[in-house]
């Protein structure tokens, strides 16, 4: 049966979860499905210098452990279920007005179907998603696929993939915003998972045209290197690469594919 969700009563009562996820003070009792709905919508929309893929798992496992609790085969920290709520509230967002109140939005997002307790049994059976391996690293819906990361209307994959062949042919990679910005829009995090959702579509466009891949262009800031999504869309897994999104040999194989595409586009 399901139950009616707790509701918000003000913007400062969202802001309160997630503020005290971060600094590991909001009471263990507090840390409900709806806390953690909430917390994940207040970073995407006000904590942008958060990247939510990479910083999440860490700022959960750590309050669970700084509450007295444990981060084990059977409790604690679950992958799966944390990226894909990421993905679920982020498709949710973009759908959203941005000047929609917060605390509006949060309260929405728990009535909608989206924030139900069991949503993400509509795409993994109860079995997968519980599973060891589920709660260890991602492990992709037995049911049926997620949604696109977004619509794929704000965006032309023909356009798309002319910048990436004319930044492959100057050899140089693009950071997400830099991207946006040649497509005429200002960096935002729906607008980036938007974006990566057509990153794929031009890549499956590559593949068939026994080109070299284009989407590992697109790099963070930060670190220059792709992000989340490529990764766990079995890029790296398809070239041998086992192992870390991030350190010495991440970075190789990114140099290693970059080039490919930069040799490629610069002979035509």
């Amino acid at each position: 049966m399901e139950h009616a969700p707790r509701l918000f009563a003000s913007d400062d009562a969202v802001r309160r979860v997630g503020e005290g996820l971060l600094g590991r003070t909001l009471p263990r009792e507090e840390w409900t499905h709806e806390a953690h709905l909430a917390a994940c919508l207040w970073l995407l929309r006000e904590r942008p210098d958060i990247v939510l893929e990479r910083e999440l798992p860490g700022i959960i496992a750590g309050y669970n452990v700084a509450v007295g609790g444990r981060n084990s085969d059977s409790e604690g920290y679950h992958e799966t279920i944390t990226q894909a709520y990421i993905r679920v509230v982020a498709l949710f967002l973009a759908r959203q007005a941005s000047d929609r109140p917060l605390v509006e939005l949060v309260n929405a997002l728990l009535r909608a179907l989206e924030g139900r307790r069991d949503h993400l049994l509509d795409y993994w059976s109860h079995k997968r998603l519980f599973s060891v391996e589920a709660r260890r690293r991602w492990v992709d819906p037995d049911l049926r696929p997620l949604p696109p990361q977004s619509s794929t209307a704000l965006f032309d994959a023909q356009e798309v993939r002319a910048h990436l062949i004319a930044a492959a042919r100057a050899g140089e990679a693009l950071s997400y915003s830099e991207l946006l910005g040649l497509l005429g829009y200002r960096f935002s995090r729906p607008k980036m998972r938007a974006l990566c959702a057509v990153l794929g579509d031009v890549d499956a466009e590559a593949r068939g045209r026994g080109e070299p891949e284009l989407a590992v262009l697109v790099v963070r800031q930060s670190d220059r290197l792709p992000g989340q999504g490529w990764w766990a869309g079995g890029q790296a897994l398809a070239q041998g690469h086992i192992g870390d999104w991030q350190g010495p040999k991440a970075h190789a194989l990114i140099r290693k594919l970059q080039k490919a595409a930069f040799d490629y586009w610069k002979r035509r």
